[in-house]
């Protein structure tokens, strides 16, 4: 990101804020791996088409749709890797400390050649960890005594809590998610 210009977008009719991430409070880290490096909101990189840069805030939800074309971004371009093969030839790799490895029984040199059949090649599965298993949608107000009241669709309602919490950069026990 080169920058980003929300002046035209604060002077329309219902705005009443844009936020990105300078203007978070706490962390601006929402991965709940620990190879960390997901942003709420794009601070220096946009990992992706369509990943948030910051939330216009309006009266309505058309206002701020229409608000948010407005912003001006200037992006430059960066190289990217899409695939297993361009990751290997470009040497992109996990590296220390998040060299994550499975390991499980007997070495497999010591072990195949003790085996009657062994079949070699190479796999390709084109899904994605939890890309098609689980879009959150939350709706968050605050609640009594400076409390949070997150309402998600999630299948880790801690973990949503853990995040929100150290976005904001509030104890745990201030976030409450609910779930339906």
């Amino acid at each position: 990101i080169i920058s980003v210009d929300s002046s035209e977008a604060l002077k329309m009719d219902g705005v009443v804020g844009f936020f990105s991430a300078k203007d978070i409070p706490g962390r601006n880290e929402i991965s709940p791996t620990p190879i960390k490096g997901e942003e709420l909101f794009a601070s220096e990189i946009v990992h992706g088409v369509g990943y948030p840069i910051g939330l216009v805030l309006a009266t309505t939800p058309r206002q701020a749709e229409k608000a948010s074309l407005a912003v001006k971004i200037e992006y430059e371009e960066l190289p990217y890797v899409l695939t297993i093969p361009e990751a290997i030839s470009s040497n992109s790799f996990f590296t220390p400390p998040y060299d994550l490895k499975i390991e499980r029984g007997n070495d497999p040199d010591t072990i195949f050649p003790t085996c009657d059949y062994v079949d070699e090649g190479e796999m390709s599965v084109g899904g994605q960890e939890q890309f098609y298993l689980e879009p959150n949608v939350s709706h968050v107000t605050p609640g009594e005594d400076g409390e949070i009241v997150v309402h998600a669709s999630t299948q880790n309602p801690t973990e949503t809590q853990k995040l929100v919490a150290e976005v904001l950069g509030v104890p745990l026990n201030r976030v409450v998610c609910k779930v339906k």
